[in-house]
């Protein structure tokens, strides 16, 4: 998928590495959060005259409320705020069982210079995580 981002037309590499980076951490995202065993995660990134958008989709065991505290926290900061708030987590977080720190939505939100909507759904007795990024021009 990344190999195809990379056949794209962008105005410039900066936005190339922007979008990149924001299709790269959600794909990263799909693989280590979605529910084991599971096969039906969703991928896309369209294109308009304004933006880049990125949306995945994936099934998770539960969405947990720490994640969406954590995006309206860093959809509520301005950018200065954010990069301090990025480097304070940097700084004082430990890797966690999965081999993480929890930067990724704060490195997608930075990078995609836009908020991130993020939702759920349920399907009988699966949840999924919808997470949908613009990346501005």
């Amino acid at each position: 998928m990344l190999r195809n981002i990379k056949s794209l037309k962008f105005k410039n590499k900066d936005l190339f590495r922007r979008v990149y980076t924001v299709a790269s951490e959600l794909l990263d995202n799909v693989y280590r959060h979605s529910k084991p065993d599971s096969y039906c995660s969703s991928f896309a990134l369209y294109v308009s005259q304004e933006n880049y958008r990125v949306l995945t989709i994936n099934p998770v065991a539960k969405v947990k409320s720490n994640v969406i505290n954590d995006v309206q926290l860093i959809n509520s900061l301005p950018e200065d705020s954010l990069k301090n708030h990025f480097m304070n987590k940097i700084n004082s977080s430990e890797i966690n069982e999965r081999g993480t720190i929890g930067l990724g939505f704060d490195l997608i939100r930075l990078k995609s210079k836009g908020l991130l909507l993020l939702s759920s759904m349920q399907k009988g007795e699966d949840e999924f995580l919808i997470v949908d990024v613009k990346v501005k021009f």
